[in-house]
């Protein structure tokens, strides 16, 4: 039995794929591609697919994981291959590495993930502000480093968090007439997630600035933060 870590992109044709039904699309992928995936052992055997942070539906990325197990070895490249092969349109296989037996998954290594944010910045005060002005205003409230509340859902009900612990790198990657494309690093992992939008929110309302996000797209999962 061989071990593989794949890494995978989610375009605009599937960002509405939910994450739990992406096991489907590699179930039939394999099956069609005659990767000899291993199924677990009992009643209801399933394919040895284990997936990495879960991406939030509508979000593109270049920086999906999932480590699978072949019942022999097969070439990674002749694997990335024939999952390319077979995969829909809107899902293409970046990278597909060999890993040890006793490699932990990617969600235990994972630290932080980052993002590019486009979106539409204004202010109803200030209605002839630049797209680059209006970030500079959001840009001094995440220097500042203060104490920024929103509210978080989860399995738990609501509940409000402070996300300025959470949140590592703010930047300008490009600034239209009407647009702006925004770059930021959030907590992600096992110990602490701080989804993009949550982070934009919570800094574009202390800055006074309203923010109608159109796209947002993962770039990397990040460790060692």
């Amino acid at each position: 039995m061989t071990k593989y870590r794949i890494r995978y992109a989610k375009g605009e044709q599937v960002k509405f794929i939910a994450h739990l039904d992406m096991l489907k699309v590699f179930s039939r992928a394999a099956i069609r591609a005659e990767i000899p995936i291993v199924y677990s052992t009992g009643y209801n055997p399933h394919p040895d697919f284990v997936f990495g942070m879960p991406l939030a539906v509508g979000v593109t990325s270049d920086a999906e994981y999932v480590d699978t197990s072949l019942s022999e070895y097969m070439p990674p490249e002749e694997v990335m291959k024939r999952f390319n092969d077979t995969m829909p349109e809107g899902i293409k296989i970046l990278e597909c590495s060999v890993i040890g037996p006793g490699t932990p998954n990617i969600m235990k290594a994972v630290r932080a993930s980052s993002y590019y944010i486009e979106a539409v910045l204004s202010d109803p005060d200030d209605p002839g502000a630049s797209q680059e002005e209006l970030f500079s205003k959001m840009k001094a409230v995440f220097e500042k480093k203060e104490s920024v509340k929103v509210m978080k859902w989860s399995k738990n009900g609501e509940k409000e968090i402070d996300i300025t612990p959470l949140f590592f790198e703010f930047l300008l990657k490009e600034a239209k007439e009407k647009t702006c494309v925004m770059y930021l690093e959030t907590s992600a992992g096992n110990e602490a997630t701080l989804r993009p939008e949550l982070a934009i929110s919570g800094i574009s309302s202390a800055a006074g600035v309203k923010c109608d996000i159109e796209r947002i797209h993962r770039i990397a999962l990040l460790q060692g933060r």
